[in-house]
């Protein structure tokens, strides 16, 4: 079950939905949050050549910076804390000085997942697109991310995107064993150019989370189209707040997920991204 869930603390929009959907979260399932604010040590204070005086000026600027960061981050903990107690959620939360992506895989390995906003890199400012340090956290960590974007809703309504291969399987496994479904309403959605093809994967994905006390509705839809756009078309047409996926793979859907149907919804999908490889 869904225990202990770890969140990137950043004061961004989606850095802010982030720490939302955790709550939301946490409440249904009674998991215990540990919020993680981290000072990009390396980020703030860049070498730089120059003769003495200057340097002298720059290790200045690179303290307040560093100081400021630090007060910043602070507030950012101070507030996630007093959140969860007055919402009766137990919550911890600290500063860590560090590289965001080390430092965030880290602290995961005593979590069941990692949330955070789809633009937080954890400098305070959000990044364009899906920040660096949620792409690198694909593959740097083993638990799975639930990746956020700014107009997240709490959940309510989850779609499982599933192609039959070892990471989408393993995404799918990791979603029933922790429990996420609980209270959601599941739609499972695979894609294969025959439609048999893409029913008995539909079946299969809806069969698993059955046996572990998930109902779902399967729907298998052949097309050739690209596998990232009808994901994305199923997730408005349904609803969905929360999509389970697998990162990587080799065919059909598959090889989508090798580089562009992960890519394209990390960057555009309305809903958050529960994504395991």
């Amino acid at each position: 079950m869904l225990r202990n869930l770890l969140v990137a603390l950043d004061d961004t929009p989606a850095g802010r939905a982030a720490a939302d959907f955790a709550v939301a979260l946490a409440r249904v399932h009674k998991a215990r949050l540990q919020g993680l604010a981290v000072v990009d040590v390396a980020f703030l204070t860049p070498p730089a050549p120059g003769r003495a005086g200057a340097l002298f000026y720059k290790e200045r600027a690179d303290a307040a910076r560093l100081a400021n960061e630090r007060a910043r981050d602070e507030g950012l903990t101070r507030a996630f804390v007093d959140r969860c107690a007055r919402e009766g959620i137990a919550g911890a939360a600290r500063v860590a000085d560090g590289a965001p992506i080390a430092t965030l895989q880290t602290a995961a390995t005593a979590c069941d997942a990692v949330v955070l906003g789809r633009d937080s890199d954890l400098h305070g400012e959000a990044a364009e697109n899906c920040a660096a340090t949620v792409r690198g956290l694909l593959k740097a960590t083993p638990r799975p991310r639930v990746v956020v974007p700014a107009q997240a809703a709490a959940p309510t309504r989850a779609l499982v995107a599933y192609d039959g291969s070892i990471p989408s399987a393993r995404a799918l496994q990791l979603f029933a064993l922790l429990g996420v479904a609980q209270g959601l309403t599941v739609d499972v959605v695979a894609v294969h150019p025959d439609l048999a093809q893409a029913r008995a994967r539909a079946a299969e994905a809806q069969a698993y989370l059955a046996a572990h006390g998930t109902q779902a509705e399967a729907h298998g839809i052949d097309s050739k189209a690209d596998p990232a756009d009808i994901v994305g078309a199923e997730i408005r047409a349904r609803d969905a707040d929360l999509v389970a996926m697998g990162a990587y793979g080799h065919e059909g859907l598959r090889a989508a997920l090798l580089g562009s149907f992960t890519s394209k919804l990390l960057t555009a999908s309305p809903a958050a991204l529960f994504v395991h490889h």
